[in-house]
């Protein structure tokens, strides 16, 4: 179930992430997140209110959880500002690596992974990244080519740690009460940074609303479906199967918005078909 759970994950944050597009142009990334993740607070306070998740909570349980929160919520601040100053082609690959730092942390600290299924997740983030990512532009100077490198790596680094981390708080806290904590922090942490990162909190015309309210959904969930399949694989197994949101989104766009994908990219959505098949041969 484990292979379910994250590939529903990334079909949450696949079609999150392409919804979300749309509302980035009109309010930019940063407010959108904001207000979504206001949203996402909203539901998943009702959530945990009529579905009680937590089982055997005590003080460290939940400081990690504060803790996995603001790495989430400065991950994802990392991420978008990444994507909005630097070239796709190359800060994305680079994001998408959390994936790859979440399955190196889950192999150092025990987890078993049998030798054929770990060639298919590496199979799969060599698919993520060929698939996700367009051929760079050609004539771009080496000044544009390396902004938003470092934003990149740090969210690269801050959400592989956060993946990996919920292994130890999902099962005290549940599936909904680590989302709803790292949802709380987001609300805290990204007003505060706002004016040193000059961002905008403006409220958001009524029109933008419902695909706030969409994007939210989508993301809450995904997230949840995330921390459902640690209760049945480990977290390097779930975080790059959850990888997989970026070639959703490109997908997306090719049939929605008729964007047109290199031959690279076709090669890539290829590699997945056969990474995802071997990963579930391997579980069975």
């Amino acid at each position: 179930m484990g292979i379910v759970w994250g590939v529903l994950a990334a079909s949450g944050w696949g079609i999150a992430d392409f919804v979300a597009r749309g509302t980035s142009i009109r309010l930019g990334a940063y407010r959108a997140l904001l207000y979504a993740h206001a949203i996402s607070l909203v539901l998943l306070t009702l959530l945990v209110l009529i579905i009680p998740g937590t089982r055997s909570v005590t003080l460290p349980i939940l400081l990690l959880a504060v803790l996995l929160g603001g790495l989430n919520t400065l991950g994802s601040t990392l991420l978008y500002h990444a994507l909005s100053v630097g070239q796709v082609a190359i800060v994305s690959p680079i994001g998408s690596s959390f994936a790859a730092i979440t399955l190196v942390l889950s192999l150092l600290t025990g987890d078993r992974i049998s030798l054929s299924k770990l060639v298919s997740l590496v199979l799969t983030l060599v698919g993520v990244i060929m698939a996700a990512t367009p051929l760079p532009t050609q004539g771009a100077s080496l000044g544009a080519n390396s902004r938003g490198i470092g934003a990149a790596l740090g969210a690269a680094v801050t959400l592989g740690l956060n993946f990996w981390g919920l292994k130890y708080v999902v099962p005290a806290l549940g599936p909904w009460v680590p989302v709803l904590e790292s949802r709380v922090v987001s609300l805290l942490m990204l007003p505060l940074l706002a004016a040193p990162l000059g961002q905008s909190l403006a409220r958001p015309p009524r029109a933008v609303w419902p695909m706030l309210a969409t994007v939210a959904v989508l993301d809450t969930g995904a997230n949840v479906a995330y921390n459902l399949g640690l209760y049945s694989d480990v977290p390097g197994v779930v975080a790059v199967l959850g990888s997989l949101f970026s070639p959703i989104t490109v997908l997306l766009a090719f049939v929605l918005l008729h964007e047109r994908l290199s031959s690279r990219q076709w090669i890539g959505v290829g590699v997945l078909f056969v990474a995802v098949a071997a990963i579930g041969a391997a579980a069975g």
